[in-house]
Formats: structure tokens, sequence, C-alpha cells
């Protein structure tokens, strides 16, 4: 319709296409983002992330393994960290504001719907056929 008004395709791109897939793209970062954090924890874990001296929670998880039965805090302390960011990065995916583009309803009584409810207001159905 909007190619049919003659619309230039930026604008057909910005007014309709991308406000329409806003919902899709932020749901699927967040997925994305989620399971980067855990491949590259995972592989820190194994021995290909960072080196030794750089701060790192799975490099944190790994040197401290072999002492995990007489320090486990050493081990908890970064896999609760490692755990907190990705259920963050997951619910600020889930929860994005506005996302599909959709107002909220609003709660509660408007006016004319009191007006309606209470016999009042113009031309109103009563109920009777009149």
């Amino acid at each position: 319709a909007a190619r049919c008004r003659g619309e230039r395709p930026a604008s057909i791109l910005f007014r309709e296409v991308l406000p329409a897939v806003r919902g899709l793209v932020a749901a699927d970062l967040g997925l994305r983002l989620v399971v980067a954090l855990q491949v590259a924890s995972a592989l820190g874990v194994l021995g290909f992330g960072a080196s030794p001296p750089a701060p790192d929670w799975a490099l944190m998880l790994r040197e401290n393994m072999a002492g995990a039965a007489m320090n486990p805090w050493a081990v908890a302390a970064p896999a609760a960290a490692l755990g907190a960011t990705t259920v963050v990065l997951a619910l600020a995916a889930q929860f994005s504001p506005r996302r599909d583009g959709v107002r909220p309803r609003r709660r509660g009584f408007t006016r004319r719907r009191k007006e309606v409810l209470d016999g009042g207001g113009s031309g109103g159905f009563d109920g009777f056929g009149g």
C-alpha cells in the first residue's frame, strides 16, 4: 500500500518494516548475547580463552577448579556472576519497552465509557432500541 501511495523505499523501510520487526530483532539479539556469553565462558574454562593474567570469569573458574573442595566460594562466585549476567541479559531482551509498537491499554474508565455506563452522554445506546 505504501508503494502504491508513491512512498520512497527508505520511507517504507523506516516507517513500515523496521517497527514491525523490532520485537523479533530484540528477542533474537538477547538470545544471541546469552549464547555467546555461554560459549565464551565454556571455551575459557576449557583453556581456549584469555591468558592467565587477564581478568576473566571463565579463567577464574578454570584456575580455582582444583581447589573447589577446599574453597567452594572461589568457584561459586565467578559462576554466580556469569549466571546473573546471563539472566539480566535474557530479561532485558524479553522486557524491552514497547518493542512491538503497540501501546498498552489504559486501565480504568475513560470519561466516555463512564457516561455510557451511567446512561448519560449524547446519542448513546440505551439497550431498548432507542
